[in-house]
């Protein structure tokens, strides 16, 4: 099992008005990605600057592909449309990669990913990375804190 725990928030302007308050067209999220293989990176991050670009193209070389929809990161959790209102967002995902439509339609009311796939292709030595998005460049996705707990049995 794989805990995500965040505090973030939209840059609280702009979009449609119908939205507020709501996760439906939100233009800040969050990603999960599963890193192997992290020499390259590591190598990278112990620079005081690395341009954006060049880091996510050396992270394509270590992000494990989403088994369920072949992209190489999961949805983790939208912001509320368009609100700089600070959220605090739980989200749980476990090994139980069955389809469940209303577990999606659920997940997606509350602007979560599902994570099919994630916890079932963590290997023993690999990373989990958290990875804030926008829709547009110009856009603010306010990250406060991310906590990553990983649960497993041996």
């Amino acid at each position: 099992m794989v805990k995500f725990t965040l505090k973030s928030c939209d840059q609280g302007w702009g979009g449609q008005s119908k939205y507020r308050g709501t996760y439906n067209k939100s233009g800040t999220w969050l990603e999960a990605s599963i890193l192997r293989n992290l020499e390259s990176v590591e190598s990278l991050l112990g620079l005081k600057t690395v341009k954006a670009a060049h880091l996510d193209q050396q992270c394509q070389n270590v992000e494990i592909q989403n088994p369920i929809d072949g992209t190489r990161r999961w949805h983790l959790q939208s912001n509320l449309h368009a609100s700089s209102e600070v959220k605090r967002h739980e989200v749980v995902w476990t090994d139980m990669d069955v389809f469940d439509e209303q577990a999606e339609i659920d997940a997606t009311a509350q602007g979560r990913g599902t994570g099919r796939g994630f916890v079932s292709t963590i290997s023993p030595g690999d990373r989990v990375g958290v990875i804030a998005r926008t829709l547009n460049p110009l856009w603010h996705n306010h990250v406060f804190s991310a906590q990553v707990d990983i649960f497993y049995s041996i």
